[in-house]
């Protein structure tokens, strides 16, 4: 939690590492063997090649939700890491020139959009924990 700050100044490089950081606190943070087991244990079948967020998918699912409310509750996490991946898990290419445009054509600022993704990615965490209160 310490490691993640809201960028301070416009420079590109430092949104990047603040998004990488925010994907390594929340989505990193989640446990895909627990998660595993949870799934199968909900009568689901995850595929062995499935990561965190595809298992919590699955979890949502064996707990009642449908497709479309399980993708949407984690749909800032996946775009969360989906921005982690083209601007700092990759060589930074056309995409990630695409996505810095986009961010700051929406929001105006590095700050207003990191501020944005954060709070939607509380709502998700925050519905996630809601749903998987009954697994614990």
């Amino acid at each position: 939690m310490k490691r993640v700050h809201y960028p301070v100044t416009e420079a590109s490089e430092e949104w990047a590492n603040e998004i990488m950081a925010l994907d390594k606190l929340l989505v990193e943070g989640f446990e895909a063997r627990w998660l595993r087991a949870k799934a199968l244990e909900l009568k689901q079948e995850p595929k062995a090649s499935d990561a965190s967020l595809k298992l919590t998918q699955w979890c949502l699912r064996g707990l009642g939700f449908d497709d479309e409310q399980a993708e949407d509750a984690l749909a800032p996490l996946q775009t969360l890491h989906h921005l982690r991946s083209k601007l700092k898990g990759h060589v930074a290419g056309s995409d990630a020139v695409t996505l810095r445009q986009a961010a700051l054509a929406k929001h105006r600022t590095y700050r207003g959009h990191f501020e944005d993704l954060c709070s939607h990615c509380d709502l998700a965490m925050k519905r996630i924990a809601k749903a998987f209160e009954s697994l614990t």
